[in-house]
């Protein structure tokens, strides 16, 4: 089971994968460069946390997914994240987006 935990350290935002079915069990998630040149960040809608939602999906999903439901996840979960920090789990993740796909499901199959 994997877990995300967004933190600040000496070096300023960071994402932290925590994933107790690899060896080592944690990584710093890469920074996948779309919106915002100087970094990660969280608890705003801005280009900092479009980066961040957009890394942890890639790094959860893989790209081509991780492009089509970043900016929503961004929303609902980046966004409204403490200044601070905190942890997204797996399972948060995946039903999240196993949600909004059975709703593009829904919406576009008529």
């Amino acid at each position: 089971m994997k877990s995300y935990r967004l933190l600040r350290d000496c070096y300023g935002p960071a994402v932290i994968c925590e994933d107790d079915t690899r060896d080592p069990h944690h990584y710093t998630v890469r920074h996948v460069v779309k919106h915002s040149p100087t970094g990660l960040n969280w608890g705003y809608g801005g280009s900092g946390p479009a980066d961040c939602a957009l890394s942890i999906l890639t790094d959860y999903l893989g790209e081509e997914r991780a492009e089509r439901w970043y900016q929503v996840f961004k929303w609902a979960f980046i966004a409204q994240m403490s200044p601070e920090g905190g942890v997204i789990t797996e399972e948060a993740i995946r039903e999240f987006i196993e949600a909004k796909e059975a709703e593009y499901a829904e919406t576009y199959s008529r």
